[in-house]
């Protein structure tokens, strides 16, 4: 835009960037609603290796309804870290399965990663609605310095 561009003229350039600003809005809050959605699995995923882990270190029985959920749950979400290390037996049916903290450990490291996504997503959305607020007060500038049209 010029210096000597009349100030009506630059509404179409601030409606432009207005326009590309909501799509950008729109694509950050799909993104950050599949992070949501990711965060929330890892997160359930962590609570299923902790009661897996508790589970099968004080040897609960594995007739009850609850422990067969959670050792069902528990073989996927470990599936990528079986046998990465072995298994301890400290008595009485009780088990120290190493892998799944160490799966803990990694899970933990994800969520750490999609919540990190998740507060850049919200920076990003937050600076964009700012920028449209500044573009939409610009806007309302301009109508209101046009020149008044003559009918005849």
């Amino acid at each position: 835009m010029t210096s000597d561009a009349e100030p009506w003229d630059s509404a179409n350039d601030i409606k432009q960037e207005m326009s590309s600003l909501r799509r950008r809005k729109t694509t950050l809050a799909i993104a950050r609603a599949i992070s949501y959605v990711a965060y929330a699995w890892v997160v359930v995923s962590l609570v299923i290796l902790a009661f897996g882990f508790v589970l099968q270190l004080f040897a609960a029985n594995p007739d009850a309804g609850f422990t067969q959920w959670v050792y069902r749950h528990l073989a996927d979400t470990m599936e990528p870290f079986r046998g990465i290390f072995p298994q301890a037996d400290v008595g009485d049916g009780a088990t120290l399965d190493v892998s799944i903290i160490f799966a803990m450990f990694v899970y933990s490291l994800v969520a750490l990663a999609a919540r990190s996504l998740i507060d850049w997503l919200t920076y990003r959305r937050d600076r964009v609605e700012r920028r449209l607020l500044r573009d939409q007060a610009r806007l309302e500038a301009s109508r209101s310095s046009r020149p008044a049209e003559t009918y005849r």
